[in-house]
């Protein structure tokens, strides 16, 4: 009860840069392989079917997670991301993920 009592947001974000560890480390964490002979992720997905993808936003560009790989992929160059929230510190966040699901 204690905790709901004290919930409140917070806008104090850091904008200096995740290092790249942090950053393979939490992607691993949301959605990398931890069986890597069935290829199981450390997420869970109905009937197995792993449709759940990350891309990466930086000031730089925008980039795929690849799980099997544990790598990102650029996929396009440029700041994006003033495209990932309506809030005014998204356009100032050091990395957004953004996740998308392909149910095809």
């Amino acid at each position: 009860m204690q905790a709901l009592k004290e919930r409140h947001t917070s806008r104090d974000f850091r904008r200096d840069p995740l290092p790249p560890q942090v950053l393979s480390n939490l992607l691993w964490a949301a959605c990398g392989i931890n069986r890597p002979a069935s290829g199981g992720r450390t997420a869970p997905s109905a009937h197995d079917t792993q449709e759940i993808g990350i891309y990466v936003v930086m000031a730089d560009g925008a980039y795929l997670y690849d799980a099997k790989a544990n790598a990102l992929h650029l996929v396009r160059v440029g700041d994006l991301r003033a495209w990932t929230g309506l809030q005014s510190f998204a356009r100032e966040a050091p990395v957004s993920l953004v996740y998308v699901a392909d149910f095809a």
